[in-house]
């Protein structure tokens, strides 16, 4: 009986000491070399193989960033058999050089190895265009001008989006302006996957004319990140169709176009009326009056004038918006005269 105990003993012992298993890898460094972001992810298998005598089990593979993701076999791996440890490293984002560490933990001799991935990315060549940044989402500017747009044509603009990370992105619009209409082709992006932002101008449903500033917001969302969002310019210039005119053409005459309120005391709105004048055969429009300052008011009594006759503007300044003691704007004029479209008056005072 004592004799069996020992020898149970001793084979506990025995397989103890010489019942290991051991891992033992083909390489333990493998460098992608010179790859291009645009590849998105790369990819290695290390082979390794059990070269002990009792079966071998990975505990664990950890890498040391998110942007490098091990996968092991999870079942044991008998003596003598082989098995691969695939690693997979998202560029997308990652420009430059690289070193990642992978650490492996097993039942076996040793405990603990380590393996390393390396390598360059290098950027797609037009990366240095794209300057802003949307939670993963890239644009190359957030100002897109869609240029002379004629009165009732549809215009569209199509600009770039790049997912620049190695996770799904969802776009979304907002957007509160009637004629314009935007969309993301698609608004759903792949990892590295790049689109569109599609916009259209329908002019026929504007009641704008001349030069325009509208814009829209762009909201990026991608999963375990806060969503972010940026506004977008988008620039234009509603102009007139004058081929239908024919020869009923109009001519803007304007008595000045220089405003000098000159040393303004008062905190009361002054205010000059300036003479516009029609000198041609076809009825003059005024289609807009504005400035960009609130602190100028514009009142036009007749917007359309009859050939030979005439109207007036009032230019009024309110000193109480004024941001500066020093008044230098521009009050602009659209009219449908197709040699002068466009008239600028200059408005200025010095605040006591």
């Amino acid at each position: 009986m004592r004799r069996g105990v020992l020898f149970l003993m001793f084979c506990i012992f025995w397989l103890a000491t010489y019942a290991q298993p051991k891992i033992e890898f083909e390489e333990t460094l493998y460098d992608f070399g010179n790859f291009s972001e645009e590849e998105g992810f790369v990819n290695h298998s290390f082979k390794f193989k059990n070269v002990g005598n009792a079966p071998l089990i990975i505990i664990n593979a950890k890498a040391t960033c998110g942007c490098t993701v091990p996968s092991y076999p999870k079942a044991p791996i008998a003596p003598g058999k082989t098995g691969v440890i695939d690693v997979k490293y998202s560029a997308i984002g990652r420009p430059g050089f690289f070193n990642k560490s992978i650490k492996i933990i097993t039942n076996g001799e040793p405990a603990e190895k380590s393996l390393v991935i390396k390598g360059n990315v290098n950027s797609p060549a037009d990366n240095a265009e794209f300057k802003y940044f949307i939670n993963g989402l890239k644009l190359k500017t957030i100002t897109y001008d869609m240029g002379n747009i004629v009165k009732g044509e549809k215009k569209e603009l199509l600009f770039d989006t790049w997912n620049a990370t190695d996770r799904p992105l969802t776009i979304k619009i907002t957007n509160n302006t009637q004629y314009i209409s935007v969309k993301a082709l698609p608004y759903k992006l792949r990892p590295g996957e790049r689109g569109k932002i599609s916009v259209v101008y329908d002019s026929e449903n504007s009641n704008e004319w001349g030069k325009q500033i509208d814009e829209f917001l762009i909201t990026s969302e991608r999963p375990n990140s806060r969503a972010m969002n940026k506004k977008i310019s988008i620039l234009s210039n509603i102009s007139e169709d004058f081929s239908k005119q024919g020869n009923k053409r109009p001519k803007a005459e304007i008595e000045k176009v220089l405003v000098n309120f000159g040393e303004v005391v008062s905190l009361s709105p002054s205010n000059c009326d300036i003479k516009i004048k029609n000198n041609g055969n076809g009825t003059l429009i005024i289609r807009k009056a504005s400035s960009s300052s609130p602190s100028i008011g514009i009142n036009v009594k007749n917007s359309e004038i009859k050939p030979n006759g005439s109207t007036s503007l009032n230019i009024s300044l309110n000193p109480t918006k004024c941001k500066s003691r020093i008044v230098n704007e521009t009050v602009t004029i659209i009219t449908n005269d197709s040699e002068k479209s466009e008239i600028n008056i200059q408005v200025t005072a010095t605040l006591k």
